[in-house]
């Protein structure tokens, strides 16, 4: 799905919310710190 045609302009529209930008930025640091991830963006 992460290649999926339009998938980068509509996560950059949710990403401008500075709100959903923290929350997800919170979210991904602690699924990190569960071991080796890779994350796209």
């Amino acid at each position: 799905e992460l290649n999926r045609p339009g998938v980068n302009e509509e996560v950059a529209i949710v990403a401008k919310v500075a709100g959903v930008r923290r929350a997800m930025v919170a979210a991904q640091r602690m699924v990190a710190q569960r071991g080796k991830i890779i994350m796209a963006g």
